[in-house]
């Protein structure tokens, strides 16, 4: 019991933000994008060593920008609230939950070094907070929604395989973008609509086992490791032997290479690469 009180005692601080934590020398940070993850779930790996002589709680609020050294390299901005608790001298590394905010630029295919970059304002971060309290963090469409306002993508461009959590976030950025709200997507139109089967399809399958339950998610990259459709989406896919296929329409989609990614809770399991050659 009182090892546990001194435990409570380290951590009844108020949280500090880690751009104050970083001014005020309280921490050091070292930032890298994650090769283990999509840039739309985890993409930031965030290494933070207390040198503030005492403990701490540092708090990474959804709108935190990470900027990259390489500038061909895309930017990212967490969605999600984090608080990370160091003792002191500790050092602790943690995944960052955020998402691209330079839609036209490259996701690195390896680690590449990054930079704390402040706090996102105005519509960025108003829709930081939108992704974050529709806990649509570490989804396709949390990502296309953050692009609407990042990089002024059309607000139809906005997918999901819940067409009521898909036309109650197009609502809420028709608001932030003072821009009008687009009709729904047509039952056949296959680029807006998740549930259209392809015309021309080609696609695979994976074949796994789940030892619990976890968040299972496939995707398709471009060339560039940008993400341009989801194939499927199971928040709570059960334990047990799993045989999932995915396909995609050759006739809309018609780059050279693409690369299909399954991940369980946001971690990459199994990729497979697709050439037309």
């Amino acid at each position: 019991m009182l090892l546990l009180f001194y435990l409570l005692q380290w951590f009844q601080g108020t949280p500090v933000e880690l751009g104050t934590a970083l001014t005020q020398k309280k921490v050091q940070a070292e930032v890298m994008s994650n090769s283990r993850s999509a840039h739309y779930q985890n993409p930031v790996l965030l290494t933070l060593r207390n040198t503030s002589g005492g403990s701490l709680e540092v708090n990474i609020p959804a709108g935190t920008l990470f900027t990259p050294e390489d500038t061909t390299h895309q930017g990212y901005m967490s969605t999600r609230n984090m608080v990370v608790q160091l003792a002191p001298g500790e050092s602790k590394s943690v995944a960052v939950s955020a998402m691209c905010i330079n839609a036209h630029r490259g996701s690195p295919f390896n680690e590449a070094r990054y930079k704390y970059a402040g706090k996102a304002t105005g519509k960025l971060l108003q829709v930081a907070e939108l992704v974050r309290d529709m806990e649509l963090y570490e989804s396709v469409t949390g990502q296309q929604a953050v692009w609407t306002v990042s990089d002024n993508e059309p607000l139809e461009d906005v997918t999901s395989f819940n067409e009521a959590t898909r036309s109650g976030l197009v609502n809420k950025l028709a608001a932030i973008t003072g821009r009008p709200v687009p009709p729904p997507p047509a039952p056949d139109d296959y680029e807006r609509n998740l549930q259209v089967n392809p015309r021309i399809k080609i696609g695979g399958n994976y074949d796994f086992r789940l030892s619990s339950t976890k968040a299972i998610h496939i995707a398709m990259f471009n060339s560039q490791n940008v993400v341009v459709r989801e194939l499927y989406n199971n928040p709570a896919e059960p334990p047990g032997q799993k045989h999932i296929d995915f396909f995609f329409d050759a006739d809309i989609y018609q780059d050279e290479v693409y690369y299909f990614r399954l991940l369980a809770d946001g971690v990459i399991k199994l990729e497979t690469e697709m050439s037309r050659d």
